[in-house]
């Protein structure tokens, strides 16, 4: 497991902010997230942030690593992309 862990924003107006990173990421407040475990592996991300008087719409694009023992067995690993937006 690595411990490296950065981030950079973009921001392009008031309105909408560009992240790119290698990360854990938490939805809500609090502890725990509503969506992603904050007991998980860092991944490289990708997230659009906007915000439109109170409507904030967040886009959020991962690649997961699959660390399962039958794919360690087999020497390879997969790397499942996930996409997540939430309004």
């Amino acid at each position: 497991m690595t411990s490296f862990r950065d981030f950079s924003a973009f921001v392009f107006q008031p309105i909408f902010v560009l992240e790119t990173g290698f990360d854990k990421h938490f939805i809500g407040k609090g502890e725990r997230s509503l969506f992603l475990s904050d007991v998980g592996y860092a991944y490289p991300y990708l997230k659009l942030d906007a915000r439109v008087s109170s409507i904030r719409y967040i886009s959020l694009w991962m690649q997961l690593r699959d660390v399962q023992n039958k794919a360690l067995k087999t020497g390879t690993i997969f790397r499942p992309n996930m996409s997540l937006c939430i309004t």
